[in-house]
């Protein structure tokens, strides 16, 4: 017995995949040089078969003897006489079961390639088409939902060792199909042609169920990858190693430069007072004294000297309205401390 096996998943495959497989299965046979009178006895086990099978469904009793020996005695009267349109065009000799595996999948063929019911009709008569052609019993099966499985175990125990079967042919559901062979003919198939309102049952299969355009992924974007934090700092170190001169912080050890603190600036009043420069004593950092600009533009960077001018302009005006009093004395000690602070 020969099985052919096909798959759900890929619909528009699968009469393309039948035939394919028949012809290997023909020429296989051819390769075996089996005699013209055996060939011939083969071939018409094949057709006694189709004839002499009893569709369970009417022997309520269970006795299969009666039905058999009325259809034997069928094949002894009627044999040499056509089987009908479309049966056994190609007797290979074997016994075939075609079976059609994940119908499970018929649910997404629905929902993302907007599959219909005419679409199953179709597909499932061509493919008992191609069974009554080969006289081939058909199984729609799915290890998934578990259904059929069983009773293809049992159909081909039946076909091979003569064990009893006594289920009939299921057609209802579009996913759970079951044709023995010997039940089917072209007027049962034709049954499935009041579904198809746009489609023809004669359309080239291909036409009708066509392969999907499988759409190339959008090509993403590649990732940077982020530099790792001590790597990237020692990169910028050796960058400033190597042109010192445009880094005047840098220190001759080749260490990182330090962040000098502002001094001078005290968070207490009292230690302000006593610790300024201008509360020791007059001198260079005298309060009266004013701070040159140019001095402090040359030494500084960033254009402090414009902001020391602000400060001695306050100190005028202060000093020109009244003499230097506390407020005043304290006034200019802060004025000393932003100096030092921009001259530690």
């Amino acid at each position: 017995m020969v099985m052919l096996v096909v798959s759900m998943t890929t619909p528009w495959n699968i009469i393309d995949e039948l035939h394919n497989w028949a012809s290997v299965l023909q020429d296989h046979i051819d390769s075996l040089n089996i005699g013209a009178h055996d060939y011939q006895e083969l071939t018409q086990r094949s057709i006694k078969r189709w004839y002499e099978y009893v569709d369970q469904g009417d022997d309520l009793d269970g006795d299969n003897s009666l039905p058999n020996r009325r259809i034997s005695r069928n094949y002894e009267e009627e044999q040499g006489l056509p089987l009908g349109e479309g049966i056994l065009e190609r007797n290979l000799g074997v016994d075939i079961v075609v079976v059609v595996t994940k119908t499970d999948y018929m649910s997404t063929l629905e929902k993302d390639f907007y599959y219909k019911e005419e679409h199953f009709d179709f597909v499932q008569q061509y493919i008992r088409k191609f069974c009554l052609k080969f006289g081939a019993g058909l199984f729609y099966t799915s290890a998934k939902e578990d259904k059929n499985c069983d009773l293809l175990y049992k159909y081909l125990a039946h076909r091979l060792y003569g064990f009893p079967f006594r289920t009939s042919a299921l057609i209802v559901e579009k996913d759970a199909v079951l044709i023995p062979s010997g039940w089917d003919n072209m007027k049962k198939i034709g049954i499935l042609y009041e579904n198809m309102q746009s489609i023809k049952p004669d359309d080239y299969y291909t036409d009708v169920i066509t392969k999907p355009i499988v759409r190339k992924p959008i090509s993403r974007e590649q990732d940077t990858l982020v530099e790792d934090e001590q790597s990237f700092l020692a990169r910028q170190l050796a960058l400033l190693q190597q042109n010192p001169a445009a880094n005047p912080t840098t220190r001759q050890d080749n260490s990182l430069p330090q962040i000098r603190t502002p001094v001078g600036v005290q968070k207490t009043g009292d230690r302000r007072l006593s610790n300024s420069p201008a509360m020791q004593g007059g001198g260079a950092n005298s309060p009266k004294k004013m701070i040159d600009p140019t001095k402090v533009g040359a030494t500084t960077p960033g254009g402090e000297g414009v902001l020391a001018s602000f400060f001695n302009s306050l100190l005028l005006k202060k000093t020109a309205q009244s003499p230097l009093s506390k407020s005043n004395e304290q006034f200019s000690h802060q004025i000393n401390s932003y100096q030092m602070a921009f001259h530690p």
